[in-house]
């Protein structure tokens, strides 16, 4: 076999993951599609660092797949051909189908039972901030203080200061602010120091942080979760290309290889422009995942 030929043979495997993973393209666009104010932070054409491990993660698992379809054609392949039989109906591929389009039906009921959490999660947050704002009221403290120069005593409230009558003297208005220091001084225990603004802020946005994180972090596993079970047509397909003798394994992966990293290509590309990036932010992830498994389920009746 020729230089040239093996050389077709591979762009022929690319082809053919490109071809059956078009659906890859859709799907993946969330995990590799990041927010306008991330790229102006790092730069337009610069990929951060979730962009290059989500994709690490999509190249692995195609190969990953590959794999799995190498060992189960030099394995069960055979057997199963045998026990469905040439002529079955339910031929390897279809029942491959069907596996795919129930674990994708199952994984988009879990991603809606997820949403539905975390909104409710949402809701009871909003509901116990109102609760304790009304339970603690913002007080107004008033200071009385008598001046020299004037008969009647005047009542001043510190946030409202700038409400002071314009003809009420500048001593009355300092004498407010010093009456108001002092009685902040003689309230302050002595042994008390005060937390520093910046740490207080810090750990503000640690917690913040860190609630972000819960609510993200399980679908930081689930791109392995998706590829995998949407992978399960390719499967059939790579594992009928070597049956059928059409590719060897060496040149089914490489092509494979090839083909993902133009899907990742594909999808990056189009995650910088900037209308694909605010219409995939309105869509959840389980529409994307939910259409992806009618998809399959339509094509399971149409093989």
């Amino acid at each position: 076999m020729g230089a040239l030929s093996v050389l077709l043979l591979i762009l022929a495997g690319a082809l053919t993951k490109l071809t059956s993973s078009l659906d890859d393209i859709v799907w993946l666009l969330p995990f590799l599609v990041t927010a306008e104010k991330d790229k102006e932070k790092r730069g337009r054409w610069l990929i951060s660092k979730k962009q290059l491990v989500n994709s690490a993660k999509y190249v692995v698992t195609m190969l990953f797949v590959v794999t799995c379809a190498i060992g189960f054609v030099l394995g069960a392949g055979s057997m199963l051909k045998a026990v469905l039989g040439e002529e079955s109906y339910w031929s390897a591929e279809r029942v491959l189908t069907l596996c795919s389009a129930v674990m994708l039906t199952l994984y988009t009921c879990k991603l809606i039972k997820e949403s539905i959490d975390e909104a409710r999660e949402k809701g009871e947050e909003c509901d116990e901030e109102s609760a304790e704002q009304q339970s603690n009221p913002v007080t107004t403290e008033r200071f009385e203080i008598s001046p020299s120069t004037a008969s009647d005593e005047i009542e001043l409230s510190i946030p409202n200061l700038r409400r002071v009558n314009s003809r009420q003297s500048a001593d009355v208005f300092h004498e407010a602010l010093v009456s108001f220091a002092d009685e902040v001084r003689t309230t302050q225990p002595e042994n008390e120091v005060l937390p520093d603004p910046r740490q207080v802020a810090d750990q503000s946005k640690m917690s913040h942080d860190t609630v972000k994180n819960e609510r993200t972090g399980k679908h930081k596993s689930s791109l392995i979760s998706v590829a995998v079970m949407g992978s399960m047509d390719d499967f059939a397909v790579l594992t009928s290309f070597l049956m059928s003798g059409t590719f060897l394994w060496w040149q089914l992966l490489i092509g494979n290889l090839v083909g993902s990293l133009i899907v990742v290509g594909i999808v990056l590309s189009a995650g910088q422009l900037t209308f694909v990036v605010r219409f995939m932010s309105f869509i959840p992830l389980y529409v994307i995942i939910g259409a992806f498994s009618v998809y399959t389920w339509i094509s399971l009746f149409l093989l």
